[in-house]
């Protein structure tokens, strides 16, 4: 299905996609052609960075996948690294867009500046590896909404398992906690001490599901 907006910026008309998109339906907003194309992958491709705003601000879907003419599932944020459309990228990727997402090619965004020869662009949507047994100090983060002692012990186990996986890491955790027993207890805005551990409260902030 396609919409008003659609047709606007396929005829390069700005001004008339801006009052458009102000008052449009959430449905045309979020309208796409046959191959997938939304407005946004079509903003983008334009590298029309206001239009591209505009439409994150009305709900557009960041992540949604159309068909390129060599391959599927291209986000809006495949098109603008693959074009080298380096404000749209950044605006895309400051809302959230997902840099772990491939194309039926197996290519992430930052590959795909790579392939368009946009090097600088590559290193800002490199994937961050996350090291799964963070994941888990992470969902117990998640919990921990409280001074529960039991909490902050796991916690702290986990971090200390981390931290020890390397033969740097052992030495540097060493030293960290011969200095953790040369600190008296602070306030719950510090860390906590809690033995040879040191038990640092978690910023309650959001994580995405």
């Amino acid at each position: 299905m396609s919409s008003r907006i659609i047709t606007a910026l396929f005829n390069q008309e700005w001004d008339k996609t801006k009052e458009l998109i102000h008052s449009a339906s959430v449905l045309e907003i979020m309208a796409t052609l046959d191959n997938g194309l939304s407005a946004l992958h079509i903003a983008v491709k334009f590298n029309q960075l206001a239009i591209t705003r505009a439409l994150l601000i009305r709900g557009a879907k960041i992540n949604a996948c159309a068909q390129d003419l060599i391959c599927h599932n291209m986000t809006p944020l495949h098109f603008a690294a693959l074009l080298g459309h380096q404000h749209c990228a950044q605006l895309l990727h400051a809302w959230g867009a997902d840099l772990s997402l491939k194309n039926s090619q197996g290519q992430t965004a930052h590959d795909l500046a790579l392939l368009g020869g946009h090097h600088q662009l590559a290193q800002s949507l490199k994937p961050t590896v996350i090291d799964p047994r963070l994941l888990n100090i992470l969902e117990i983060s998640k919990v921990q909404r409280s001074n529960n002692p039991f909490i902050k012990d796991m916690i702290s186990v986990k971090l200390l398992e981390l931290e020890n996986s390397t033969p740097e890491s052992k030495q540097a955790s060493l030293s960290m906690n011969q200095k953790s027993k040369q600190r008296s207890m602070r306030s719950s805005g510090s860390g906590v001490s809690h033995g040879n551990v040191i038990a640092f409260p978690v910023a309650s902030s959001k994580f995405k599901s």
